[in-house]
């Protein structure tokens, strides 16, 4: 699609021809590559999930108690992501955090005559830890072992050491409790003391004006990084952009003042309409506009946009010819024959899936064994496939048949239509425009139909709020796009700014939410911010210290790294000694917690730190990887075991949960490396 300037553009920097094989790539662009974006989409699925079918989970309890339970796994996954995107991995790291806390146990209960300070125990535990990793670190070093023998030695060291210690010393493998000896409520106050902070009456005032600002400085952050400045503004435009801001103003203030289904449809409209003003006038005051290109269709987005209108439609079919309250387990509804042709039928489907693979492989080059290999692994997945499809027929009940068909379908045709709004983009503007506002309406009928077919409140007001404001952040981009020329090389001033916008937008907006959790009754414990302090104090040595190059130089390629002056074996006996200190530390904070502890604590509790990981981003191969990514992991296993059971399902579900997120991790983070690398 040629582009125009307008001319009252004409002072305006001069545009480039769009291409992407330039360097300059937009935040979107950069968020969708990047190794946390599995895990952020992953924790927002998940907590839709459970927000969805448990009453507890969403509110400030129910998310007070995930993150409890994701501190001190996040701590762990934290360290481990340091080790992983170093090449590494420590098998000890779970029996650690129990070694530790046994240490402590034991020395306050039984040593000396009437066992020491609480304070000594901890100083103890620390020397020991860090010496078992730089023992591991060094082992890996001198012997060439590969981590996983080396660091899986010690775990059985560790665990039968806190067992003969434990029934040596105290005759049992419980030992404690230890909340008498000396120094232990100075030490339980600074690492584990639930912190709670009853509600006040501003408090509901400072959290919509926190988050107002907080989207409104991240929107300016992203605008600044997309698109390019004009060197003098559009006067002509503040208008709009005033007029805007004062429906949203109004619209906002009359919905906090008004009951009724007709006055909140009204100035829930122009409050919408005004976010919508807003942002396009402000967008054609700072920056350069194009002129507006005639209609002019294309086959290939014309299909696209057919495909998903016909799966929007069928979604919210689904939603009115199924009951909602029918809860038949499906395969008990079908007929017996059904059922047969449902497994025939789910086999073939899987059994022509793999027989794609092997025909492709079979006429590159045609080998006996192979074929034979290929026909047993098609046979094999039609045999998964039919036994998947069956056993998820038997859990699964109408109702819960036609949520799932109603949310995936329609989610499938939105992603479908924005996908024709991509392409249509570069056809003409016109035609981008058109199917951007569809595809804004699309959500808007999925939020009324949600609306309308639901009896629970928190899918008739909250999500309601949150598919409008969506639908008009998407008719708002449709006419960014449409009317703005986007950038297509770096500007280092705007890219500064946006970048600064963008992370505190984000922190502000986090705050926030924080915020308004601290002040709602509802207690955490310290370790909550211990687990935020040290994965901000890791993102900052990974990403912008000299010891985080080396730890990704060291992961991608040792050898490499250390003919180019990087001391590699230094770097691998800190990060081992890295993760064994945050072994002792969520030992002791865990130790502090209960009072008590089991000599077998933290053994198979490794496989859970190394999940987290990788959920995160941090591929197993090394050299890739993220902080937050992994800190988003262990809040995701969090919410996982605490919205199994207030969901009401069987808590043994959760490790199906586990082993599902780590299979989609990890073909998640092999895409988005993929892509990243072709990016470059």
């Amino acid at each position: 699609m040629s582009v125009v300037v307008e001319a009252s553009d004409a002072e305006a920097p001069k545009p480039i021809a769009s291409d992407e094989r330039l360097g300059h790539r937009g935040p979107i662009r950069r968020l969708l590559i990047s190794p946390e974006i599995g895990a952020l989409t992953g924790a927002i699925l998940v907590w839709l999930l459970f927000w969805s079918v448990g009453d507890q989970f969403g509110t400030a309890a129910g998310f007070g108690n995930s993150l409890d339970a994701a501190a001190p796994i996040g701590i762990m996954a934290v360290a481990i992501a340091l080790l992983m995107i170093g090449g590494e991995f420590d098998l000890s790291s779970g029996a650690m955090t129990g070694a530790s806390a046994v240490m402590v146990a034991l020395m306050t209960t039984s040593w000396l005559k009437n066992g020491s300070n609480i304070w000594l125990a901890v100083t103890a535990s620390f020397i020991a830890c860090a010496g078992i990793g730089w023992w591991n670190g060094t082992m890996v070093n001198k012997t060439g072992l590969p981590s996983f023998i080396v660091t899986l030695g010690t775990f059985f060291v560790l665990k039968g050491a806190k067992l003969v210690f434990a029934k040596r010393l105290v005759g049992k493998v419980l030992i404690g409790p230890t909340d008498k000896a000396g120094g232990f409520k100075s030490l339980a106050n600074i690492f584990v003391k639930i912190r709670k902070y009853q509600p006040f009456d501003g408090r509901d005032k400072i959290f919509v004006v926190a988050a107002i600002v907080a989207v409104a400085v991240l929107i300016f952050g992203l605008l600044e990084q997309s698109f390019i400045r004009r060197r003098t503004a559009r006067s002509a435009s503040l208008p709009i952009a005033a007029a805007g801001a004062a429906a949203a103003a109004v619209g906002f203030i009359m919905l906090l003042n008004t009951n009724g289904v007709g006055n909140n449809i009204l100035w829930a409209t122009v409050c919408l309409v005004g976010v919508i003003a807003l942002i396009v006038g402000f967008a054609r005051w700072r920056y350069v506009t194009v002129e507006r290109t005639p209609l002019v269709t294309s086959p290939e987005v014309l299909k696209r946009l057919g495909i998903g209108c016909v799966l929007f439609v069928l979604g919210i079919v689904a939603a009115y010819v199924i009951s909602r309250h029918d809860k038949t387990v499906i395969l008990t509804f079908l007929p017996s024959g059904l059922r047969v042709v449902v497994a025939i039928a789910a086999g073939l489907i899987g059994a022509a899936l793999a027989g794609r693979t092997l025909v492709r492989t079979l006429k590159a080059k045609f080998v006996i064994l192979a074929a034979v290999r290929g026909s047993i692994m098609v046979l094999a997945t039609a045999l998964v496939m039919s036994v998947t499809v069956l056993a998820a027929l038997e859990l699964a009940t109408i109702r819960a048949l036609r949520a799932g068909l109603f949310v995936s379908l329609c989610i499938l045709g939105l992603l479908r239509l924005l996908s024709a709004r991509s392409a249509a983009l570069k056809v003409s503007s016109a035609f981008g425009l058109a199917v951007g506002l569809l595809t804004s309406v699309a959500v808007i009928v999925f939020a009324l139909v949600v609306r309308a077919t639901s009896h629970v409140h928190r899918f008739r007001s909250g999500l309601l709020c949150a598919l409008l404001l969506g639908a008009a952040f998407l008719a708002a981009n449709a006419f960014l796009e449409s009317y703005n020329l986007k950038r297509t090389v770096a500007d280092p001033s705007a890219d500064t700014w946006g970048r600064r916008a963008t992370i505190g937008g984000a922190a502000l907006g986090v705050s926030a939410m924080l915020f308004r959790l601290l002040y709602s009754g509802q207690g955490f414990r310290t370790w909550v911010i211990w687990w935020i302090i040290i994965t901000i104090i890791g993102g900052i040595v990974l990403n912008r210290t000299k010891v985080g190059n080396w730890i990704y130089a060291v992961g991608g390629n040792k050898d490499a790294a250390r003919a180019i002056g990087v001391p590699v074996d230094r770097v691998k006996v800190g990060m081992f000694v890295t993760v064994a200190l945050a072994g002792w530390f969520v030992g002791t904070i865990t130790l502090l917690q209960l009072k008590t502890v089991q000599a077998s604590q933290g053994d198979g509790q490794e496989f859970v730190f190394i999940i987290a990981a990788v959920v995160g981003g941090n591929l197993l191969t090394g050299g890739y990887g993220s902080i937050i990514g992994a800190s988003l992991g262990a809040l995701i296993l969090a919410m996982v075991s605490q919205g199994v059971p207030l969901a009401l399902w069987n808590t043994d579900g959760q490790f199906i949960f586990q082993g599902a997120l780590l299979l989609a991790a990890v073909l998640v983070n092999n895409f988005i490396r993929r892509k990243a690398q072709e990016a470059r």
